[in-house]
């Protein structure tokens, strides 16, 4: 039970972390030219610059800063956002 719970609790943290981490990128970036582009491929922009970022932490640190896993899609990497049992 215990187990399940940190497990649990460790998602949600990364999931907070990874949506901080976004919205300071967007905020960060206001007028650049890919928050410009359609939806998708903002998306699609995001994420490999989440997924940089990531990378970069894990080759320096031995982890990543978001704590997400990482997929590839078919625009570039995706995340696998973890999914919440109630």
């Amino acid at each position: 039970m215990r187990k399940r719970l940190r497990k649990k609790l460790a998602r949600r943290k990364a999931l907070e972390r990874f949506r901080a981490i976004a919205l300071y990128l967007v905020q960060e970036s206001q007028g650049a030219r890919w928050l410009q582009a359609p939806k998708r491929d903002r998306r699609a922009a995001l994420y490999a610059l989440l997924f940089m970022i990531d990378f970069k932490s894990y080759a320096e640190q031995g982890k990543g800063v978001t704590g997400m896993d990482w997929a590839k899609g078919r625009t570039g990497p995706e995340p696998r956002f973890p999914r919440f049992e109630a």
